[in-house]
């Protein structure tokens, strides 16, 4: 490497980390919720297209916003129960999805900076647009 050892550039990406951790930590504290790897908030186009409150259907395996709109599949099946995976069974496999993504729908309930219950009238307007 030209400049910089590759020890000194591990240094470089380690501090930043550090750095970001700490911003994130603060953010959280502070209630809103930080991207990770990029020390912005909610984005606001995301924010603009799903309203919280969050729900996990576990027949679906996915996590639908406040206005029946999908925000997320959860996956992960094939690396769970798959043969040279980790080959856990259909019911363990179950279990740890739905616990995911349902820690999903807590973090995004407590953290999604418009509520509908804060601000229902505008969200009517934006059903499945």
């Amino acid at each position: 490497m030209t400049g910089f050892e590759a020890e000194d550039v591990a240094e470089i990406y380690r501090e930043r980390d550090r750095r970001e951790a700490a911003s994130a930590g603060a953010a959280f504290n502070q209630g809103v919720a930080p991207i990770v790897g990029t020390g912005e908030m909610v984005g606001p186009l995301a924010v603009r297209h799903w309203k919280a409150p969050f729900r996990y259907d576990a027949e679906g395996q996915m996590i639908w916003d406040a206005n029946n709109a999908r925000a997320l599949d959860v996956r992960g099946w094939g690396r769970l129960t798959g043969q040279g995976m980790l080959g856990l069974s259909d019911s363990e496999a179950e279990k740890i999805i739905d616990d995911f993504g349902q820690s999903v729908v807590r973090i995004l309930n407590a953290q999604w900076p418009n509520n509908i219950e804060s601000n229902s009238h505008e969200n009517l307007h934006h059903k499945n647009s």
